[in-house]
C-alpha cells in the first residue's frame, strides 16, 4: 500500500500494489528492459523552429543497428494539468468546451498549462477557479503521465479536487468559450466513454488514473 500527498491541501491516496509477471510479460516494467548498447545516441542537435509557445528540436540520433536518423521533439514543455472535482455526494464536475480545429465541444475536466515557475497543484487551484468558479480545499495528486512521449518530456499532472468552495474567478482564457458544467455520477461518465461521446485524450488518460487509484 502506498500514500502520496501534495502540499498541506492534500489528502492521503491509497494504491494497490501494480501486479508483476515474468519473463517478457507486460506486466513486468523490468522484462526487456534495453541495455546501453541499444539504445539511441544523439549525435547533433538543432533548433529549427521557435515560437513563444513552442520550440521544435531536431536531433540526429544513431540507431540501435548502427544506421541514423533525425527525430523531431518539443523543447520548453512545462507540461498541464486535469483537475477531477468531486463533491460531498460523489458527483463529478465536467466541462464541455468548444475546441477549434475539431469544431466540436468536447467533454473534459478543468484543467490547462502550467505556468512558468508555477508549482502543479498551484496549477491546478487556478485552473479549477478560472474556469469553473471552484476552489478545492483538499487536492490531491492521483498521478502523472507523458502528454506525448514520442515528442515531448512535459508530463499531465492528475489531480482530485475535494471540499469545494464557490469562489468566482475574476480572469479567464480568452480562448475558453462556449463552457458549459455538469454535475455527473461516476456511472454517467462510464456510459459517456462506453458510448464514444468522450474523445479528448486527456480526459480519458485521467478518468483511468481516476478509476484506479481514487480512494
Amino acid at each position: 500500500m502506498v500514500a502520496k500527498t501534495i502540499s498541506r491541501l492534500s489528502i492521503p491516496l491509497t494504491t494497490n500494489a501494480c501486479p508483476t509477471g515474468s519473463g517478457g510479460s507486460a506486466l513486468n516494467p523490468g522484462a526487456g528492459k534495453h541495455n546501453e548498447e541499444t539504445l539511441y545516441k544523439r549525435l547533433s542537435s538543432k533548433m529549427v523552429f521557435t515560437h513563444p509557445r513552442l520550440t521544435v528540436m531536431e536531433d540526429q540520433v544513431g540507431l540501435p543497428d548502427g544506421q541514423s536518423g533525425d527525430y523531431l521533439w518539443f523543447a520548453g514543455r512545462r507540461g498541464g494539468v486535469a483537475v477531477i472535482a468531486r463533491d460531498s455526494a460523489g458527483k463529478i464536475l465536467v466541462e464541455k468546451e468548444y475546441s477549434y480545429l475539431s469544431g466540436e465541444a468536447l467533454y473534459q475536466f478543468a484543467g490547462g498549462g502550467i505556468e512558468e515557475g508555477e508549482a502543479p497543484e498551484i496549477a491546478a487551484s487556478r485552473e479549477l477557479g478560472e474556469e469553473l468558479n471552484y476552489r478545492a480545499n483538499q487536492l490531491t495528486l492521483l498521478g502523472s503521465y507523458f502528454a506525448d512521449h514520442r515528442r515531448t518530456l512535459a508530463k499531465m499532472h492528475v489531480f482530485l479536487g475535494e471540499d469545494l468552495i464557490v469562489q468566482e474567478s475574476k480572469t479567464r482564457d480568452k480562448y475558453e468559450v462556449d463552457m458549459q458544467s455538469f454535475w455527473l455520477t461516476e456511472t454517467e461518465i462510464d456510459a459517456l466513454i462506453a458510448c464514444g461521446k468522450v474523445v479528448n485524450a486527456s480526459m480519458l488518460a485521467a478518468w483511468t488514473i481516476y478509476k484506479n487509484r481514487k480512494q
